[in-house]
């Protein structure tokens, strides 16, 4: 009853959130009944494909139907399909199914009910810092008139050409993200909450499923049609970003089975042809005679970090599959140095060249509490915070050979397979920053430069293996 109880209140925040409605009045408040309708389609998809597990009684039903009416209106049995979020019964099917005793089962439905997202974690950095939600490239991208195509898909419903670049919308598990998500050639490249006036959608197709879908592979936060079946050779095959996706979507689950070997696989792939990447940037910037800061520019993992990163995860500290694998394989690499055009004197800030240290330390361990869960709503959350990117501005501070104070970071403990960054401009993840750092050939700030060095950034880039 507790744990139904814990349920109930979460689902309703979310339908006040996604279907709230002033006192006294019918209409909602949430203008956007485009993003809303899609959202309530895909969820009850999921919701509709779970039967009620054999393994609760009558009683134990009962019960658990009394504490639900009296804290939400709409729904009498657990056997109706909610419209606003996860139901009890998929939270209890997912977690059963994966071979979980009903009292797993309920600490993972009480996981999901304490869930603290990491795009609430942003917007309280950003605050804090004194930055704007959207940053100012995603603002300007907001204003631009665009012409949206319909795409009949539940999660990215429209598509346009702009530029000659594929520009996209995804619509995201409001409300423990934004709404949508702006996707250029497969790369996030900010996220938003309202519909901008200048952005004529047209009509969604919005087609809604019938209850006798069959069950999909998955999990409490993943609406998401995931065939563990093909991830590796669909990743091969070139749907590096779609692969991802996919992943980052299933959340923990992608320590368990059936998804820990194909997403552990991925990872491995991924930070090996990053590492190819980053050697041959390396060797090319050798041949334009850049001036490395220093003699070395990686440094693998010593015995010392291993054994930190294996501390982390044995005391509970997850740490993202992607994160995890780049510090057994790569760890610390870095172009700080100059070049009269890649990276001026000066303009460290501008070229903004590549830098990951991730900063293990073992007295993170101590402020985690001997294994103990953090209160995530406490304010004292950014300690177990891992920092992984150096931020523009410290990079000058490095070039002076003074040591970086702002970093971008991850939030642990995290079992997922990648993270977004905390304090990176447009909410990147990891894949997603290591991707977009590559895309320009290891000195990303040239992107938002007018005037920059297009034969020598092509050089570096021609050729770079996707992942």
């Amino acid at each position: 009853m507790m744990v139904v109880g814990s349920w109930s209140t979460r689902y309703l925040r979310r339908t006040e959130a996604i279907d709230r409605r002033e006192k006294d009045e019918l209409d909602p408040l949430l203008a956007d009944t485009q993003a809303k309708e899609i959202l309530v389609a895909r969820r009850r998809a999921h919701n509709a494909a779970c039967g009620m597990p054999a393994d609760l009684t009558d009683e134990e039903v009962a019960a658990a139907e009394s504490v639900m009416t009296r804290q939400l209106k709409g729904l009498s049995s657990l056997r109706e399909v909610p419209s606003y979020g996860p139901s009890f019964i998929s939270l209890w099917a997912d977690a059963t199914a994966k071979g979980l005793s009903a009292e797993e089962a309920a600490d993972r439905i009480l996981d999901w009910t304490y869930y603290w997202p990491p795009a609430w974690t942003r917007d309280y950095e950003r605050k804090k810092k004194m930055l704007p939600k959207i940053d100012e490239a995603m603002q300007v991208r907001l204003l631009q008139s665009v012409a949206w195509r319909p795409t009949g898909d539940l999660f990215i419903p429209w598509s346009s050409e702009m530029d000659g670049q594929r520009w996209e919308v995804r619509i995201n598990d409001f409300p423990d993200e934004y709404m949508y998500s702006l996707l250029i050639d497969g790369t996030l490249a900010g996220d938003f909450h309202d519909w901008p006036d200048a952005w004529n959608r047209g009509g969604a197709k919005v087609e809604r499923p019938a209850v006798t879908l069959a069950k999909p592979h998955l999990t409490f936060d993943a609406a998401v049609l995931v065939d563990t079946t093909n991830l590796v050779a669909r990743y091969r095959a070139g749907e590096c970003e779609a692969v991802w996706r996919d992943l980052v979507a299933l959340g923990p689950d992608v320590r368990k089975p059936p998804y820990d070997v194909p997403t552990e696989a991925v990872a491995r792939e991924t930070i090996r042809r990053a590492k190819h990447n980053f050697e041959l940037i390396v060797q090319r910037l050798h041949s334009l005679d850049y001036q490395f800061l220093r003699d070395t520019w990686d440094q693998p993992a010593t015995k010392k970090d291993l054994q930190d990163l294996a501390a982390y995860e044995e005391a509970g500290l997850l740490v993202p599959a992607a994160v995890r694998v780049f510090i057994e394989e790569m760890n610390i690499v870095w172009l700080m140095g100059t070049h009269p055009l890649l990276c001026p004197e000066g303009r460290v800030q501008a070229a903004d060249p590549l830098f990951l240290m991730p900063l293990l330390n073992s007295g993170l361990l101590e402020l985690w509490g001997n294994g103990e869960k953090p209160d995530v709503v406490n304010e004292n959350r950014e300690m177990f915070q891992l920092d992984l990117c150096a931020a523009p501005m410290s990079k000058a501070e490095v070039m002076n050979n003074a040591v970086a104070e702002d970093w971008f970071s991850i939030q642990l403990p995290d079992a997922a397979a990648d993270a977004v960054l905390v304090g990176e401009p447009q909410g990147r993840t990891f894949v997603e920053y290591l991707r977009w750092s590559f895309k320009w050939g290891g000195f990303p700030g040239w992107e938002k430069e007018k005037s920059r060095p297009e034969k020598e950034l092509a050089f570096l880039r021609d050729g770079l293996l996707p992942f």
